[in-house]
């Protein structure tokens, strides 16, 4: 049997917008203890997500010598939807 998404989801869901920043996310994910935030528009509809493995990426990168309060998440996170197929 193949596993369940909800084996890998955290409820309720946590979601942040393209505007706030990494610092904000990182916070957030800390404070909540998870590991991806969902990116959400201005009517709330989800267009993406976010991962603690996105903030570190984006800190060590290009960005590498600014401060998390100074980047975006607009600048780091995975747009969506994506197809995944099963290994």
């Amino acid at each position: 049997m193949a596993p369940r998404v909800s084996g890998y989801m955290n409820s309720p869901v946590y979601v942040i917008t393209p505007t706030d920043t990494l610092a904000y996310a990182r916070n957030l994910m800390f404070k909540k203890d998870v590991g991806r935030l969902v990116v959400v528009d201005q009517s709330e509809k989800p267009i993406g997500i976010i991962t603690m493995a996105d903030i570190v990426e984006a800190v060590t990168g290009a960005n590498y010598a600014k401060a998390l309060d100074e980047i975006k998440v607009s600048r780091s996170y995975v747009q969506g939807p994506r197809d995944y197929k099963p290994l």
